[in-house]
C-alpha cells in the first residue's frame, strides 16, 4: 500500500511540472496531495476495525442461570471475565463489535441480542424449523463450524449482515439445507438496533455443508467475498459479493475434489489474512489448499495435502503473515510452511494430546478448531466441554518454537463446544493484528463488576476538577452519581460505552466528603470517595 501511495505521489509530481509561471500553485497542489496521502497512511496505521475484539462464549446451562463470559482484546492484555449474557450457547456463537471494539450485537443461532444483552427488536425465531419448534433453542443452536458470522454493510456503517446456515425445516430431513441472510439496522431503537430482514433463503440445497462459510475483503477493501462450499459428490463452490448496492451472486465454480457432506460442520474453511489463500480441512479427507483472486473471486491451483493423518474433528488457521498453516485434529497439531517449495513435505508435528482433564467437567481437554486472535495468537478450541483453551503464542515461528501450550488459558466456565469464527476484518490494512497485546493472566478470571470496581480519582482532595479513571472500558452506557455526605444526589453524569475516564468540574460543590457511584444496567459497578476543599 505504501509503495502505491508513493507511486501516486511520483506520478503527480511528474504531471505537475514546476514551471516558473506557476511554481506556487503547482507546489501547493503537490504539497497538499502529499499531506493528504500521508494523513491517509497515518489513519490506515491507526485503523483497527476492532469488530472481533470481543468474543462471546459459554455453555448451555438453563437460560435463567447462564454460564457465559467474554474474552476481551481491547486492553493492554487479554482479559477474561464472567458476564451475564442472558442466554445459553450450544455450538454456535457469533458477535460483532464496533470500530472501537465495543459489543454491538451477538447471537447463539436462535436469537439475535443487542448490546444490552436483551433480545433485539424482531430478533427471535432465527433459523426457523424443527430446531426452533422443539426444545433445542433453550440451549442454543447446534450448528457447525463457521456456520454463522456478521459482516458490516460496505455502504452503511450502521447496517449489519448475518450469514447463517440452517437445517431443513422438517424434522424428517435433519440435514443442513439453507444458507440464509438477516439484516440489522443499528440506527433504530436509540442505537439498540432492529432486525429488518430475517432468514432470507440465499441458497437452498440439500448438499450444502453445515457451516464452513468463509469471507474475505475484495481487492478494493470495501466489498466482501463470501464462499459457501458444497459437500458430498460435488466440488461446487458458491461465491457471493457483498457490495454497497447489495448481495450479488451466487457465482459458481467447481475445482478440486468433493468433500463428504456428512463430515462437514466439524472441519474448517479459512482464508489467510491477506485473502490470497484458502485452506479447507475435512476430517477423514485431509486438507485442500487453493489460491484466491480478490479481484475476480476465482479459486485456482488446487493442492491436496496428506489425508492419512486427519481422521477426527479439528480445524485450520494461518498465521497472521500467511507464512504458516496450522492444522489440528482432536489429538494432534501440525504446521505447514506455505513458502516451502514442497508444502506437503514441510509438515511438522507440533504436539500431541497430553491427556489433561478438566476438574469441572471431567472431560479431556482435546485440540479442535483454531482461530487467529486480534493479538496475533492462535487459540485452540477443544471439541469437548471444558474450561480451557490452548494457545499458540508465536505462530510466526517454525516448529515447536511457535510455543504451543495446551490447556493454558483458563476459562470461568466450560465452553460448550462453542466454535469461534471471525473473518479477518483488517485485510488490506497495515496492521492485521496487534502483537503488543499481552497474553491473558493465567491465574484465573474475574467478574465484570470486580474488573471495573477499581475507580481512581485524581487529584483527591480537589477544589475545582477531578479526573475519574477506570481500570477497563465500559461495555454499556453508564451513569456517575455524586452523592454528598448526607446521602443526597448532587450531580449526575453520563458515561458512554467504551469510556475509560471522565473529567468533572466540582467548583460549585460545597466543601466536604463525596461518594462517586458508577452504575450500569447490571447494577453498581464502582464506588470511590473524594474530598472537595
Amino acid at each position: 500500500m505504501i509503495e502505491s501511495l508513493f507511486q501516486k505521489i511520483l506520478s503527480c509530481s511528474n504531471r505537475y511540472k514546476l514551471e516558473s509561471t506557476s511554481v506556487d500553485s503547482n507546489l501547493f497542489s503537490l504539497l497538499f496531495l502529499i499531506t493528504t496521502l500521508t494523513f491517509s497512511v497515518t489513519i490506515e496505521v491507526k485503523a483497527q476495525h476492532k469488530h472481533d475484539y470481543i468474543w462471546t462464549l459459554g455453555n448451555k446451562k438453563p437460560i435463567n442461570d447462564p454460564n457465559t463470559f467474554l474474552i476481551d482484546f481491547n486492553n493492554k492484555e487479554v482479559r477474561i471475565y464472567k458476564y451475564p449474557l442472558k442466554n445459553s450457547f450450544n455450538t454456535v456463537s457469533t458477535n460483532y463489535a464496533s470500530y472501537e471494539g465495543n459489543l454491538l450485537t451477538y447471537s447463539n443461532g436462535c436469537v439475535i441480542f443487542n448490546k444490552d444483552a436483551k433480545i433485539m427488536d424482531n430478533g427471535t425465531d432465527l433459523n426457523p424449523g424443527f430446531i426452533q419448534q422443539g426444545n433445542w433453542c433453550e440451549n442454543g443452536y447446534p450448528g457447525g463450524n463457521q456456520s454463522h458470522f456478521f459482516l458490516g454493510d460496505p455502504g452503511d456503517t450502521n447496517m449489519l449482515w448475518l450469514f447463517h446456515v440452517s437445517y431443513s425445516e422438517s424434522a424428517n430431513y435433519p440435514l443442513p439445507t439453507y444458507l440464509r441472510t438477516s439484516k440489522i439496522n443499528l440506527r433504530l431503537n436509540n442505537g439498540l438496533g432492529k432486525v429488518i430482514e430475517k432468514n432470507t433463503k440465499t441458497v437452498i440445497d440439500s448438499l450444502i455443508t453445515n457451516g464452513e462459510l468463509s469471507a474475505t475483503r475484495h481487492s478494493n477493501n470495501i466489498d466482501w467475498w463470501i464462499i459457501s462450499p458444497t459437500g458430498r459428490l460435488d466440488s461446487l463452490y458458491r461465491i457471493f459479493l457483498l457490495t454497497p448496492t447489495g448481495l450479488k451472486g451466487p457465482f459458481e465454480q467447481r475445482i478440486g475434489k468433493p468433500l463428504d457432506q456428512l463430515n462437514s460442520g466439524g472441519g474448517a474453511f479459512k482464508f489467510n489474512s491477506q485473502g490470497t489463500k484458502l485452506a479447507r480441512y475435512g476430517y477423514n479427507q485431509g486438507v485442500f489448499l487453493y489460491d484466491f483472486d480478490r479481484e475476480t473471486g476465482k479459486l485456482s491451483n488446487f493442492v491436496e495435502l496428506d489425508t492419512s493423518r486427519y481422521e477426527a474433528l479439528g480445524g485450520a488457521e494461518f498465521s497472521a503473515s500467511g507464512k504458516y498453516l496450522y492444522v489440528s485434529t482432536r489429538y494432534e497439531l501440525f504446521q505447514y510452511d506455505m513458502e516451502a517449495s514442497d508444502i506437503r513435505r514441510s509438515i511438522i508435528r507440533i504436539d500431541s494430546l497430553d491427556g489433561f482433564q478438566s476438574n469441572v467437567s471431567g472431560q479431556t481437554v482435546t485440540f479442535g478448531s483454531l482461530q487467529l486472535g486480534p493479538d496475533c495468537r492462535i487459540y485452540v478450541v477443544p471439541t469437548t466441554s471444558v474450561d480451557y483453551f490452548g494457545v499458540i503464542h508465536y505462530p510466526e515461528n517454525s516448529g515447536r518454537t511457535c510455543d504451543f501450550r495446551q490447556h493454558s488459558l483458563k476459562l470461568p466456565f466450560p465452553n460448550q463446544l462453542t466454535r469461534i469464527y471471525y473473518p479477518q476484518y483488517r485485510t488490506g490494512s497495515l496492521q492485521l493484528c496487534d502483537s503488543t497485546i499481552r497474553a491473558a493472566n493465567t491465574s484465573g478470571v474475574i467478574d465484570y463488576q470486580t474488573y471495573l470496581n477499581t475507580l481512581s480519582v485524581f487529584p483527591n482532595p480537589s477544589s475545582d476538577q477531578i479526573d475519574i479513571s477506570l481500570l477497563g472500558s465500559l461495555y454499556f452506557d453508564s451513569k456517575i452519581h455524586i452523592i454528598d455526605q448526607h446521602g443526597r444526589l448532587v450531580r449526575e453524569e453520563l458515561l458512554f460505552a467504551g469510556s475509560t475516564q471522565k473529567n468533572i468540574n466540582i467548583e460549585n460543590l460545597q466543601l466536604g466528603l463525596y461518594t462517586i457511584k458508577l452504575s450500569d444496567k447490571t447494577g453498581i459497578v464502582g464506588l470511590q470517595r473524594f474530598i472537595k476543599i
